[in-house]
């Protein structure tokens, strides 16, 4: 970098440099001491890389976080996670080489203060920053504010985890639709997700070797609209199934055939799958569609398999066994702690143990041998051994 100094005819001190693409920025002092230190702050910040165009910092967070989201390519749930963020913050219309760290602790002390939970601040932080990181790398600024900011204590996730028991989910089966029980069933003793559930095609069950490939989830888009698209990354697995799981889809599959050309297992809207938030029912008295959230407990309450309702004094206890949409998701997992360490693979998806669990095929074949048991166990708990085999067609 190329920079000089010198004394104007007005008695000011004139210090100038040139950047790497030519263009030349300069500034006046008072004093010559004042010009060399402005100099040497400019070339200090050249070489150890964390020189930022004087006049690109002007940009607004708002204005750059819109350019640059435009030339991401994110899938529609982070576009979606990502403009929450950034509307969120109290700096969106400041310049970004004025935002300093005391607005982001400002910005974390208020979603705090709003009672959001310590991960969903860790989210919008986490979204926030990679768009500064972004910033300083495009050199529109030379550090991030976002760096090293404390974030609200959360709880420890092995405490804090939600682990619905066998009988927690059979009481959530006993109150939910007939046609919906498989549902549940799949998450709780497959490991699946809610979205990779209502994304099973028949083709996906192999029942010879009972087993489940997991290649597909289908999300929620603006309108009600279905976005059917892979799982989240690294998430593609074959899922072993207990011999009871088996006969459930069996039966579910005789008794109420797949859903339109692609042959869904679970019916939604037309010849869609029901997408993760949401579970369609025939109402029995109104004779019309209505929708449930299925992530929350008290909507489940709403259906009305054979025409009953849950008792009230049992309520409580149902909407105890099913805190989180992600619950059930652990039922199968703890199943496997119970019968020893790292008995369960690539079936829940749990990225540490996914890590440890890419081993041959035999011996997942295998493990899933000793697990069936403590599976057929769970679903046993529920009186779905109960249940008679037949054989789909």
């Amino acid at each position: 970098m190329a920079g000089n100094i010198a004394k104007r005819a007005n008695g000011k001190w004139r210090a100038r440099y040139r950047d790497e693409s030519g263009k030349e920025h300069s500034r006046h002092f008072d004093r010559k001491i004042d010009a060399q230190q402005w100099l040497d702050a400019v070339t200090s910040a050249v070489v150890t890389g964390t020189y930022a165009d004087p006049q690109a910092g002007r940009i607004t967070f708002a204005a750059f976080f819109g350019e640059w989201s435009a030339r991401q390519v994110w899938a529609p749930g982070t576009v979606l996670a990502m403009s929450l963020a950034a509307r969120s913050v109290p700096f969106a219309g400041k310049p970004m080489k004025q935002v300093r760290r005391s607005d982001v602790e400002t910005w974390i002390k208020q979603m705090n203060a709003a009672g959001l939970a310590p991960g969903t601040i860790k989210t919008r932080y986490v979204n926030v920053r990679s768009v500064f990181r972004a910033a300083v790398k495009d050199r529109v600024i030379g550090t991030d504010p976002t760096d090293a900011v404390r974030l609200p204590r959360g709880r420890r996730p092995d405490i804090a985890m939600s682990i619905p028991t066998p009988e927690d989910v059979g009481q959530l089966m006993a109150v939910a639709d007939e046609r919906f029980q498989p549902f549940i069933a799949l998450c709780a003793f497959a490991g699946l997700r809610l979205g990779e559930a209502a994304g099973v095609q028949l083709g996906d069950v192999d029942f010879l070797r009972k087993s489940l490939k997991v290649s597909r989830q289908v999300q929620r888009v603006n309108g009600g609209a279905i976005d059917v698209r892979a799982p989240k990354y690294g998430s593609e697995r074959v899922v072993y199934l207990a011999d009871t799981l088996v006969t459930v889809l069996a039966k579910h599959i005789a008794a109420h055939g797949t859903t339109g050309n692609d042959r869904w297992l679970f019916a939604g809207d037309g010849d869609n799958p029901p997408h993760q938030n949401t579970v369609s029912s025939q109402d029995p008295v109104r004779r019309r569609t209505v929708r449930h959230q299925a992530p929350r407990p008290a909507a489940l309450l709403r259906l009305r398999p054979h025409r009953r309702r849950v008792r009230r004094r049992d309520r409580p206890a149902l909407a105890r066994s099913l805190e989180s949409h992600d619950d059930p998701q652990h039922v199968r997992p703890s199943l496997a702690d119970r019968r020893g360490p790292d008995k369960e693979g690539r079936g829940v998806d749990h990225v540490r143990i996914a890590r440890r669990a890419r081993r041959s095929t035999r011996r997942e074949r295998d493990e899933h041998r000793q697990m069936s048991p403590a599976w057929d166990g769970g679903l046993a708990s529920r009186g779905v051994n109960r249940w008679r085999v037949i054989t789909p067609r």
